[in-house]
């Protein structure tokens, strides 16, 4: 089968065609400060998106499907619910902060209703598409990777069409590829290669999924040291994490109660931009320098031994990298929407057509899927 990791394929394309339509705005706002946009280039935008994805489309059905077969297009869903977050809140908790500023907002503004404007079109060329998958019960959604996950376990060969590297871990399977779609080409990797790159992204953390650094919570800040010195004259180390969570967590909460207050006050005068570290643990201090030395010095075991708190975090890391970790309530599901979304698949020529007019798709493109 071939996977169209959907998420990946549309915000890259989507990138493309806004960069182009509204580069002489960006630079209007980059000097001036004003936004003064015409609205017939959200139109143009939209239809320029699902030209771009129907092209790319037919030509993996030409380039692939002979070899792979059938394309499922693989889309998250209501990431608040991820199944993850039960196991760690946390997860992808950036991805709900707009950090974007006015003009962006503005020119994405329609993204999610273009995204379900290319998925009901491309829903009419007869692409099984999996998008919407929840837990009845437990109420948990499924993200593309989950589905691309579970579903390449499938006997035969499979190809995967995403940017996302953290795919490859599925390339320890020869019969399992990835096609990348910034570069356009088959990568090329090796099963050493791929452990490592496992092991790196399980110990430093990965940032863009908030998934933390093995070294997180795993010691007291200075400033906390000092603070529960002066304030209850008590005195601690930084690795008193124990004893604090056990019989001081109240002054933890106290701590990051006073230090938020504080930070408000000087964010709203001006004093500071952003808030600091408000929590009673320090930052971890371990890079891509210091993790290379360490598997120079001591090795990742040793390394993990060091600390309870390291090896708890990468198992936690385990449970949200690894796609071979999903929960048997989630595959079971998976399984089923994936037989259900193949029973009722059927392509429309006509409705594919009416669809394509509506919005200035290249018609000639048909003839690629009928």
């Amino acid at each position: 089968m071939i996977f169209i990791d959907a998420n990946n394929l549309f915000t890259m394309r989507y990138s493309v065609v806004q960069r182009e339509l509204f580069k002489d705005d960006k630079i209007l706002f980059k000097k001036t400060g004003a936004i003064d946009i015409d609205e017939s280039k959200y139109i143009k935008l939209t239809s320029g998106v699902i030209n771009l994805v129907v092209k790319e489309l037919a030509r993996y059905q030409t380039q692939f499907k002979h070899r792979y077969g059938d394309i499922i297009i693989a889309s998250d869903y209501k990431k608040s619910n991820y199944w993850r977050k039960t196991i760690y809140p946390n997860y992808k908790a950036c991805r709900d902060i707009d950090k974007r500023n006015a003009f962006d907002k503005l020119i994405n503004k329609n993204s999610y209703n273009d995204k379900m404007i290319l998925m009901e079109v491309i829903s009419k060329l007869g692409f099984i598409i999996l998008d919407k998958i929840q837990h009845p019960e437990t109420k948990e959604t499924v993200e593309a990777d989950d589905i691309i996950g579970v579903l390449t376990r499938m006997p035969g060969k499979h190809l995967i069409c995403s940017a996302d590297g953290d795919f490859d871990q599925l390339l320890v399977n020869p019969n399992i590829k990835r096609f990348n779609l910034f570069e356009s080409k088959i990568v090329k990797t090796t099963n050493k290669k791929i452990q490592e790159k496992n092991y790196k992204s399980l110990i430093l953390g990965q940032a863009k999924d908030d998934i933390p650094n093995v070294k997180y919570h795993s010691e007291l800040s200075d400033d906390f040291i000092k603070w529960m010195k002066n304030k209850h004259d008590i005195e601690i180390t930084k690795n008193m994490i124990d004893l604090i969570q056990e019989k001081y967590s109240n002054y933890m909460d106290e701590y990051r109660i006073e230090k938020l207050k504080e930070d408000t006050i000087s964010i709203a005068k001006g004093k500071r931009k952003q808030k600091r570290n408000l929590t009673a643990y320090a930052k971890p201090n371990f890079g891509e320098v210091k993790y290379n030395k360490m598997l120079e010095t001591i090795g990742i075991d040793n390394f993990l031994n060091e600390n309870k708190i390291y090896r708890k975090n990468f198992e936690l890391n385990k449970q949200l990298y690894f796609l071979d970790n999903i929960p048997k309530r989630i595959i079971e599901i998976i399984g089923k929407s994936y037989l259900k979304a193949k029973q009722e698949n059927t392509a429309n020529k006509y409705e594919a057509e009416k669809l394509f007019y509506k919005y200035n798709v290249d018609i000639l493109l048909i003839n690629e899927f009928f």
